[in-house]
């Protein structure tokens, strides 16, 4: 069956929903030093930014007023992200990792500290877990492996390393002379431990030993192998490193600008943030699936409609679907959807289906909080519909949302656009955030990567050690923006920024659209 014609309402109401998030097509600034001295350094980034891309489209080499306007704004971007209390903290931190070797090897540590605290537990549970600590007749041992507990619980590495040895010391003159704690190899595996499942609690009981028959807790392997795998393997010896590293002041430092920056991962106020977050984003979702839900109404109650609409959400791809999944957008937050076996013919009954009903996709909708969230999605977005128009058209795909499941008709996915002119017909980012008046030009992301970029690191540690720095450092930074791929996302962030406010609208925008349209 060949896909119907788009339904005219559903067009007149995208052309003429509101965009209070659009932005000009193209940055025309003019690049004289007095008029840009009025506009804030970001902006004036965002201006030469574009102004060199255009003059790369043209095959042509960017003027050389672009280019100083390019360096001077960066440089007072890097100075106004160095300011010591109205500064970004990230960056500073960034350039204190830059300048002290003792932060660079702490912030190493650091990244693998999580993994190094689980083995150490592991190897600490496998002979002293609480469970097996009860069974245990009291004595020396007991006594030094409820130590060797307690200094895992409370993450106190050196007390835990000082319980090592005096182990080794119980279990060899328990196990008598000429005998290393039950003749156990020093490096063999502990089985129990190593291969437990990675998402086994940390306090799980080492069935192998927790649960054994009583015997002789000096001769038993298990005590071997752990403090074994205490001694001689690197994580607790990285812990103890880590404790000493941070009560250097260059770290201490380090640890404050983090701080600022946010809530440790893990910690209470992480966990709050992400719930906030969710939360936030459901409620977008809420709303946009709202306004997408008075569109289908509105469609079904015209002449034409036949009651063939309807909205789901959380519109999940099935694995069956041909393409790259890899970063590509899996899950739609809604879709608007119509059905397969609806007459063309205004008023007309539907005939009885022998089968579930198919359904063809008229318009994708992904709800975000903010424009920097919808940014940062884009690339995944496109990856995702380019995925969905990899549908062969003589299939039907089985997709799962919160309204059940949901057979969709290939020929529709197939008909998807893929390209980056040609979306807003095929999906719409929904928001509930206010228009800025002044909006933001350069993305976060791509300040980001400017501010991070070695030489403006390097310049930036000659504002922090009290040097003058020299501009002219920073023109690594312009030659790797024309002839870098790596810089490509930054060369081309304004048109990328211009296409997202383009397909973005406020759920109440297209909520009044819809009932306009109808009129």
């Amino acid at each position: 069956m060949p896909l119907p014609p788009r339904p005219a309402l559903l067009d007149k109401t995208l052309r003429i929903v509101a965009r209070r998030y659009r932005v000009p097509a193209t940055l025309a600034g003019d690049t004289d030093p007095s008029v840009l001295s009025q506009r804030p350094c970001a902006t004036r980034l965002a201006v030469a930014i574009d102004q060199a891309r255009q003059a790369l489209a043209r095959a042509t080499t960017p003027p050389a007023s672009v280019k100083q306007c390019f360096i001077d704004a960066l440089a007072q971007l890097i100075h106004e992200a160095m300011r010591p209390d109205q500064g970004d903290p990230a960056i500073q931190a960034m350039v204190l990792r830059h300048q002290a070797p003792q932060v660079r090897e702490y912030a190493s540590l650091s990244a693998g500290a999580e993994a190094d605290r689980r083995d150490v537990v592991a190897a600490v549970n496998a002979i002293a877990h609480p469970a097996k600590l009860e069974r245990m007749p009291p004595g020396p041992l007991r006594t030094v492996l409820a130590r060797l507990q307690a200094a895992a619980s409370a993450a106190s590495w050196p007390a835990l390393a000082a319980a090592v040895p005096q182990l080794e010391s119980l279990g060899g003159a328990a196990s008598g002379p000429g005998k290393d704690l039950a003749d156990g190899p020093a490096n063999a595996p502990d089985n129990a431990a190593v291969d437990a499942p990675d998402n086994a609690p940390d306090n799980a009981p080492d069935n192998a030993s927790a649960n054994a028959p009583d015997h002789d807790p000096a001769n038993d392997p298990a005590l071997a192998r752990s403090l074994s795998r205490l001694r001689d393997g690197a994580a607790l010896e990285r812990l103890q490193r880590l404790d000493e590293l941070a009560l250097d002041p260059w770290v201490r430092r380090y640890q404050a600008l983090w701080n600022r920056n946010g809530p440790r991962s893990g910690s209470p106020g992480a966990v709050a943030q992400g719930v906030a977050a969710q939360q936030r984003g459901a409620a977008v979702e809420a709303r946009a699936s709202q306004a997408l839900q008075a569109l289908a109404d509105r469609l079904n109650a015209a002449p034409e409609g036949n009651a063939a609409y309807r909205v789901v959400t959380s519109m999940r791809v099935p694995p069956t679907l041909p393409g790259d999944a890899d970063r590509a957008k899996s899950e739609w937050d809604a879709a608007l959807l119509r059905r397969v076996d609806a007459p063309s013919v205004p008023n007309a009954p539907v005939a009885p289906a022998a089968q579930p009903a198919a359904w063809d996709v008229c318009l994708l909708v992904e709800a975000k909080a903010s424009v920097d969230a919808a940014s940062t999605d884009f690339a995944r977005l496109l990856r995702g519909l380019a995925r969905l128009a990899q549908a062969e058209s003589g299939m039907t795909y089985p997709f799962h949302s919160h309204q059940g499941a949901v057979p969709i008709r290939g020929a529709s996915l197939a008909a998807l656009p893929t390209g980056e002119t040609d979306l807003s017909g095929a999906v719409l980012y929904c928001s509930d955030a206010p228009a800025d008046p002044a909006p933001r030009l350069l993305n976060a992301a791509c300040r980001m990567q400017l501010l991070s970029a070695p030489a403006s690191v390097a310049y930036a540690s000659e504002l922090a050690r009290g040097r003058p720095a020299d501009t002219r450092e920073l023109d690594a930074v312009w030659q790797s923006l024309l002839t870098s791929p790596q810089w490509a996302g930054v060369l081309n962030q304004y048109p990328q920024l211009y296409l997202v406010r383009e397909l973005m609208v406020h759920a109440d925008d297209l909520l009044a659209a819809a009932q306009q349209a109808a009129m």
